[in-house]
């Protein structure tokens, strides 16, 4: 009876586990899942990247590795060796633990980007040749190198080139100062055009970090100020970026577009949905190789992580797909026409149209972001609160940043007069209530505001 009840007791342990480890993957946003798996793939030895995005599909891996968990769980306690094996070397657990962490320069990041993505293996090269061919700025060399070795045309590598600046982000890999500004603008989801044409005609003035040049072009005093927070952030090494994170950018977990017909498409980062695939000269000496029992043990503890970390991954996908269809179908006025539109909603309400708990919603939504027509918002700001008179309070703080945007700037409007514009909208508010949230919106007050 005991092993019985020893096994009984693993099993339950390995549920555990992977609810554990599927929460975790849940509640965390793009960035911190890239940081998630790159230690583990550190340090799982099961765990590897995939060079061909034709493999073994995720459904089929996880039916192997569902079979290969039951006998292992059946056989957890046998002796017994497999005779077809009974040569195999004895495995050094030594040899599994040689790579230790190690603080990572940007090459070595974006080498790993690269490949966790799921592009072609022609493509993944071209990549690779790409880093090979960046200076310690971050900036690209030696272009035509890359394209007599790869046998490309322009128009060709100008299309790589462009996939490269989307995954690498921050501008790195970029050709000149203009490109690596433009990109680090865009991997924030800023696309300006008016923006983009200051950083051509001022480029000099920029790179000096002389924005006087403001003053003097014809722009409202608010984007002017908007413009020049950005532009500050720019900066003239992209890789030391990376490197040091001295820079913190948003980087959207969900992107929805609407299609030529209307329809409002869904795309989730599917950088590390795929790539990751078992490595079966490991799975081999677990099955059969001829290893002791502590060494047995090292591996099964990897060997199911792997399988629950795929399990995570996917459904941290599908649950995030299901909130998002959710959130277009009721949000739909704010999808359509912005901010001002969003209606009120719970966790729970969301919550038990999919059966889940509101805290699964809480870990699906938190520190994650949406990119819609209308801007980059937190996910969890399409789950307003509601303000006094129980209108959702992001609509109220659009609203207020849209009347002051609009104001006569000789003219600023008082708080007072916002409230009575916020109640001609139908919302019913306090004069002391708008002044908080213009505060929360660090926008002056009227005296500052006046020309």
């Amino acid at each position: 009876m005991k092993p019985e009840i020893r096994i009984e007791n693993n099993i339950k342990t390995t549920i555990e586990l992977r609810q554990k480890i599927g929460l975790d993957i849940l509640a965390k946003n793009e960035l911190e899942l890239k940081q998630y798996l790159k230690e583990e793939l550190q340090e799982n030895i099961f765990m590897e990247y995939s060079e061909n995005e034709d493999k073994t599909s995720l459904d089929d891996q996880e039916g192997e590795m569902e079979e290969d968990l039951e006998v292992m769980l059946e056989n957890e306690y046998s002796s017994r060796k497999n005779p077809r094996f009974t040569n195999s070397r004895k495995y050094e657990q030594d040899d599994i633990l040689k790579n230790l962490s190690e603080e990572k320069s940007f090459r070595d990041i974006l080498n790993e980007d690269i490949d966790l993505s799921k592009i072609d293996k022609k493509k993944k090269k071209i990549f690779h040749d790409i880093m090979d061919n960046i200076n310690n700025k971050g900036f690209l060399e030696n272009e035509e190198i890359i394209k007599e070795e790869n046998d490309l045309s322009d128009d060709e590598f100008e299309n790589i080139h462009t996939k490269f600046l989307e995954l690498s982000s921050y501008g790195i890999g970029a050709r000149n100062f203009r490109e690596s500004y433009i990109w680090q603008l865009k991997s924030r989801g800023v696309e300006d055009k008016k923006l983009f044409n200051l950083i051509d005609n001022y480029l000099t003035h920029i790179k000096n970090k002389d924005f006087t040049f403001l003053e003097k072009i014809e722009l409202k005093e608010k984007d002017k100020k908007e413009y020049k927070a950005l532009l500050k952030t720019l900066s003239i090494n992209p890789g030391y970026i990376i490197e040091k994170e001295s820079v913190e950018y948003i980087k959207p977990d969900i992107i929805v577009k609407k299609s030529r017909e209307g329809d409002f498409e869904i795309e989730l980062n599917k950088k590390y949905d795929t790539s990751l695939s078992l490595n079966q000269k490991y799975l081999n000496l677990y099955k059969h190789g001829n290893i002791n029992k502590e060494t047995k043990e090292f591996f099964k503890k990897y060997f199911i992580r792997y399988k629950y970390i795929l399990e995570g991954l996917q459904q941290r996908r599908e649950t995030l797909l299901k909130i998002t269809r959710f959130l277009i179908d009721y949000q739909k006025d704010f999808f359509e026409k912005g901010p001002e539109q969003i209606k009120n909603l719970t966790r729970k309400k969301i919550a038990d149209e999919f059966g889940y708990s509101p805290s699964t919603i809480s870990r699906a939504v938190q520190n994650k972001y949406i990119q819609t027509e209308h801007g980059i918002f937190p996910l969890a700001s399409l789950f307003p609160r509601k303000s006094a008179d129980g209108t959702a309070r992001i609509k109220v703080y659009m609203l207020i940043k849209k009347f002051i945007k609009n104001e006569n700037k000789k003219k600023p409007l008082t708080d007072g007069k916002i409230k009575e514009k916020l109640n001609d909208n139908g919302i019913s508010i306090g004069r002391r209530t708008v002044a908080k949230y213009r505060n929360k919106l660090k926008i002056p007050s009227r005296k500052e505001r006046r020309l």
